[in-house]
């Protein structure tokens, strides 16, 4: 049984840059279909950078009786000693409309945090 109102969560993953990150976006989104109900894309943003390029989306959808939104975050890391070494990181944070605004900020902060390590 589902509490009456959701958490806000922080899901992570990685996947190796085999496509691009319109596709990525797009499997994303293809998952949320078989999922949820009303699946929205409400925006879709390219992020241009040459250190690390980057795409954003902003989901609306359904499951069960609960409405949500989700702000998905595709970034390319490009690995320092192998610039043709790529490795994309999906983030995502899931809230209730009512909750998104309060917790968005701080899902951008973890969002610039995403860094690759270096060797030392």
């Amino acid at each position: 049984m589902y509490s009456a109102a959701p958490t806000a969560n922080i899901t992570v993953g990685t996947t190796p840059d085999r496509e691009s990150l319109t596709d990525v976006a797009d499997e994303s989104l293809g998952r949320l279909v078989t999922l949820g109900k009303d699946v929205t894309l409400a925006r879709r943003t390219v992020h241009e950078s040459a250190a690390v390029p980057g795409l954003s989306q902003l989901v609306t959808f359904s499951v069960d009786v609960r409405k949500l939104v989700q702000y998905q975050v595709f970034l390319a890391l490009v690995d320092a000693e192998d610039s043709s070494r790529r490795l994309v990181v999906e983030a995502a944070l899931t809230a209730a409309p009512e909750e998104f605004d309060d917790v968005a900020e701080g899902f951008g902060d973890f969002v610039s945090s995403i860094r690759l390590d270096s060797p030392e």
